[in-house]
């Protein structure tokens, strides 16, 4: 149990060092949608060229499957930001510093195939307008 406390607590620093980078930055951006008992909130800078995506109410995925998180439309139409592993509380959290950010047009979660796929096979089960 203490390593989980561990682990946990370190997750808790890296977020809100990377909550911190990006709102310091002069463009820094949130915002929040959600759908059912699925929401999130997103911060980004595109100067930085990071995003930080807190999702809450995150469900188990279905059997075989895995969430995966999306930047969507600009340069690169789909631009995999990784997958995300809800904790007990439904909480989960996934960073991206590749820059992509910069001339997404949006942000999304899928669910696909377990260990994710290169580009979405589904429609976002939520999906934001990065402004």
């Amino acid at each position: 149990m203490l390593y989980r406390s561990q682990e946990d607590l370190s997750d808790a620093r890296a977020q809100a060092a990377a909550m911190s980078e990006i709102l310091s930055a002069r463009d820094a951006k949130v915002i929040t949608g959600g759908v059912g008992d699925l929401s999130g909130t997103v911060l980004y800078s595109r100067e930085r060229g990071d995003v930080l995506l807190l999702a809450s109410g995150v469900p188990a995925p279905p059997e075989g499957k895995s969430y995966q998180v999306w930047l969507m439309g600009g340069d690169t139409p789909f631009h995999s930001v990784g997958l995300i592993t809800a904790d007990a509380q439904g909480r989960a959290a996934i960073i991206d510093a590749t820059g992509e950010v910069a001339t997404a047009t949006n942000i999304g979660i899928t669910v696909e195939p377990e260990g994710g796929s290169t580009t979405p096979s589904t429609d976002p089960i939520m999906e934001m307008e990065l402004d």
